[in-house]
């Protein structure tokens, strides 16, 4: 089968969009996640300072928000990868996506850890921090400080910090402040920032080193003022002072976002725990597994013996069953012929007394006629009786062919097919047109291996009553056994078509769609691949040519093969030749040349 026409009976099968669906649904609910992500992350981004002049955008803030929607889609990610699966008719795509979701969950497991260890490293801390502390301009030493007496105009003292890097990588810890005098000073430091407002207040003691923590004041100011204030109304305050600004690394970097990504860690790992029991489940059966290939290339030379022994299988197979078609219309015309009646014979002339076995165990034993004038019973097929002489008058036995078909269907079911073949027989030769007793002869001949003869049976079933949903499901499955997928699946959807509410119908359609996908792999697979098939290709047309002339009313295996061998090798020209050239192929009869050309 071609990927174009196995594509289009695909389509055809129930259930083969819905993979699509899903992953529609997926890519759409993604987006929308991805879209809404972003503006939250741009509006919270805004609320912590983002601004265009003086450039700001905190980067720390951005990332933390995106990485709190990605751990949310990671989550809906798993969720969607087992509906995949569940959906999924085909083990080698079963196979892909669990491999696949395992890969990538490995590759985020791998990332995450690294920038984990990156983040909480101190070496990382004091690299971006050394980096930045000179850019900042984060240190003042040996400044002039003369202020006046408290109340004059003259008794403050400004100097500007920088809160934080343009990009938020690092924000301002602390700042230290020492003042040198010779005297005592009475001093007060205010940290105001760029909306004058005053953030903190406190004491600046002269002569030593003053930490103020303005870590909780880093997120929203950009620019932040430092003012130093003479508290004493009578003494100026004269000498210098120091500063210094510590920098380090956000706590959203150090803390919450290797927080999430632990959490992303967790769900990538029930992830892996999910998908890893189905990667081996499916390991065996699918093209795209290492296990898979390396068992075909260890097993070449394995399957060529094994091809051989099939090979040979087939051919004795078919010998049998050539033999079998050629006694097939004897055994069946014997079959039509009502026994002979029995003869009374001498006592001498009778044989020696011959135990019931094997041979006669199957007979049936009928009961005997008592003789109208004196009362004596005799045999139901003597002519006269044996005291009196009077003539003896026969019914007709009323045969019950339901019974006998009965019969037949529990031998089946006891597994005991040469059984059920016999009593079908014997239904067929009381009526050759009961459609019970001619499919149960084919389900019989079909479950012994004989399918060859079993499909004859089925077809004048199918013949007689197209509409024989029995027949044309027992058709079916014959065709898909034996490897007739597009034929079967018209049968099933002519078995649809005539009634929709047989379910077994809707399943075998649903069988069909997994080894039709399978089929479309396996051809792209064998493409890409460039392996060379020829020779069994054409063997494989053989039998398909000689089964599809198997499928025609007379024809079994022998006469199939015969046909094929003498040059008929499609359909198109077997229904074109003329009933002369028929007729000179072993065992096509005028009649049944008729027959074929229909």
């Amino acid at each position: 089968m071609s990927a174009k026409s196995a594509k289009k009976y695909r389509e055809r099968l129930e259930g083969s969009y819905r993979l699509i669906r899903i992953k529609k649904v997926k890519r759409m609910f993604f987006l929308i996640q991805i879209i809404i992500a972003i503006a939250i992350a741009c509006a919270i981004s805004y609320l912590d300072g983002m601004r265009f002049e003086p450039f700001f955008f905190p980067t720390d803030t951005f990332l933390f928000i995106s990485l709190i929607f990605m751990v949310a889609m990671a989550g809906e990610g798993v969720y969607f990868k087992g509906v995949e699966v569940k959906f999924t008719k085909s083990k080698s795509r079963r196979f892909l996506i669990a491999r696949n979701s395992i890969r990538a969950s490995g590759v985020t497991i791998i990332l995450s850890a690294l920038l984990i260890a990156m983040l909480l490293l101190p070496l990382t801390d004091e690299y971006l921090s050394d980096t930045f502390e000179n850019d900042l301009e984060n240190r003042g030493e040996n400044i002039p400080l003369d202020l006046g007496p408290y109340g004059s105009d003259d008794d403050t003292a400004m100097f500007e910090l920088v809160s934080h890097h343009p990009l938020g990588l690092v924000r301002l810890n602390n700042l230290v402040v020492s003042v040198n005098s010779i005297e005592t000073l009475d001093l007060d430091i205010t940290i105001r920032n760029e909306k004058s407002r005053d953030l903190i207040s406190r004491p600046l003691y002269s002569n030593q080193e003053n930490t103020y923590d303005l870590i909780e004041y880093s997120s929203s100011n950009l620019e932040l003022n430092a003012i130093i204030e003479n508290t004493d109304d009578t003494t100026p305050a004269i000498g210098a002072f120091d500063y210094s600004i510590d920098y380090g690394m956000s706590t959203t970097f150090t803390l919450l976002i290797p927080i999430i990504l632990v959490i992303m860690v967790i769900i990538q790992m029930v992830s892996i725990s999910i998908m890893l029991p189905l990667r081996e489940l499916y390991a065996s059966s699918s093209i795209y597994s290492k296990n898979y290939v390396q068992e075909k290339e260890e097993g070449v030379e394995k399957m060529s013996e094994r091809m051989k022994a099939e090979k040979l299988a087939k051919q004795k197979e078919e010998e049998e069953q050539a033999a079998l078609a050629e006694t097939i219309d004897m055994a069946e015309l014997e079959a039509t012929l009502a026994p002979p009646p029995p003869v009374k014979v001498k006592e001498a002339d009778k044989g020696p007394v011959t135990k019931m076995g094997d041979l006669d165990a199957d007979l049936q034993e009928e009961a005997d006629i008592a003789c109208p004038k004196c009362g004596e019973l005799n045999s139901p097929h003597a002519a006269m009786c044996f005291v009196c002489g009077n003539p003896m008058v026969v019914a007709d036995t009323i045969v019950d062919i339901n019974e006998i078909i009965a019969r037949g269907e529990n031998s089946i079911i006891a597994k005991k097919y040469a059984e059920a073949t016999r009593f079908f027989d014997e239904a067929i030769r009381h009526d050759n047109t009961n459609e019970k007793a001619l499919l149960g002869k084919g389900k019989a001949l079909n479950l012994d291996g004989k399918w060859g003869i079993a499909i004859q049976y089925v077809n004048t079933v199918v013949n007689m009553n197209p509409n024989n949903v029995d027949a044309l499901l027992l058709k079916g499955q014959i065709l898909e056994a034996r490897g007739k997928t597009e034929m079967a699946l018209e049968i099933y959807d002519k078995i649809m078509i005539i009634d929709p509410t047989i379910k077994i119908a809707a399943s075998k359609k649903e069988e069909l769609a997994v080894e039709i996908e399978d089929m479309i792999i396996a051809a792209a697979a064998t493409q890409s691949e460039g392996v060379a098939m020829t020779g069994d290709a054409v063997e494989e047309d053989e039998q398909a040519v000689v089964e599809s002339f198997m499928e025609l009313p007379g024809i079994g295996l022998a006469k199939a093969s015969a046909l094929y061998q003498a040059g008929f090798t499609n359909m198109n020209q077997l229904r074109s030749a003329s009933e002369e050239e028929l007729t000179k192929v072993k065992g096509i009869s005028a009649r049944l040349a008729k027959k074929i050309k229909g």
